[in-house]
C-alpha cells in the first residue's frame, strides 16, 4: 500500500499542475494507460518475482490512478457552480465510493471461485501414480499422497499455485474493464475555464 500511496501522491502534486496548463483528457488517457501497463505487468509475477519488481510496479499503478481521479474531478466540477459543489462533492464521492465497493465485491468473488476450481483441477493430477511424484525415494516418502503429512504438502502447494493463477485471471479482468475507458474520454469535452472554488466546497473536499 506505502509504494501505491507514494506513486498517487506525486502524480496528485503533478498533476495538479499540468490540469491547468494540459488538457485532462490527456493526463487521464496516461493514467488508464499507466494502470493497464502495471495490471499487465502483474499477469507476469510467481513467486520468484523481486521485491524490486514490485514496488516500482505499484508505484506506476498509484502513479497511474492519481493521473486518473485528479483530472477527472477537475472536468466534473469544471461546469458546476460554486454553490452546487458542495452537493457535487457528496455525489461524486458517493459514486466513486460504490464504483470502488463494486469492483472489490466482483475481484474477490472472481478470486475465490476461480482459486477452487483451479485447485480442482490441478489437484486432479496429483495420485500415487504420478511419475513426478515417483522421482526418488525422498520425494515419494515427502510428496507421498496416501500419507497425512504429504498429503499435507501436496495440498499446500497446490493451492498456492491456484491462488497464483486466480490472482492472474483477475489482473486481466482489471485489464479488460479498465483499457476500454479510453474511449469513454471521447465523450468529454476540454473545459474552457474553471470557476474559482467556493469555501462550501474546499470544507467538502476536506
Amino acid at each position: 500500500m506505502a509504494p501505491r500511496g507514494i506513486g498517487t501522491m506525486a502524480a496528485m502534486l503533478t498533476g495538479g499542475r499540468l490540469a491547468a496548463k494540459i488538457d485532462p483528457r490527456k493526463l487521464m488517457a496516461c493514467g488508464i494507460l499507466a494502470l493497464t501497463w502495471s495490471m499487465w505487468e502483474q499477469t507476469g509475477w510467481t513467486p520468484d518475482v523481486s521485491q524490486w519488481r514490485i514496488v516500482i510496479t505499484i508505484i506506476i499503478q498509484g502513479f497511474g490512478l492519481g493521473f486518473v481521479f485528479l483530472p477527472l474531478q477537475v472536468l466534473a466540477f469544471s461546469t458546476l457552480s460554486p454553490q452546487y459543489r458542495t452537493d457535487g462533492t457528496s455525489l461524486f464521492s458517493l459514486f466513486r465510493n460504490i464504483g470502488a465497493a463494486v469492483g472489490v465485491s466482483v475481484s474477490s468473488a472472481m478470486l475465490a471461485h476461480n482459486t477452487q476450481v483451479l485447485h480442482e483441477q490441478i489437484g486432479a493430477s496429483v495420485t500415487p501414480f504420478n511419475r513426478a511424484l515417483q522421482a526418488n525415494s525422498i520425494i515419494r516418502h515427502a510428496w507421498n499422497p496416501a500419507q497425512t503429512h504429504g498429503a499435507a504438502v501436496l495440498d499446500q502447494m497446490v493451492n498456492m499455485q491456484a491462488q497464483i493463477i486466480a490472482y492472474i485471471d483477475d489482473y486481466r479482468l482489471m485489464i479488460f474493464t479498465t483499457l476500454p475507458s479510453l474511449l469513454l474520454l471521447l465523450l468529454l469535452r476540454r473545459p474552457r475555464h474553471l470557476a474559482a472554488p467556493g469555501p462550501d466546497a474546499h470544507a467538502a473536499m476536506d
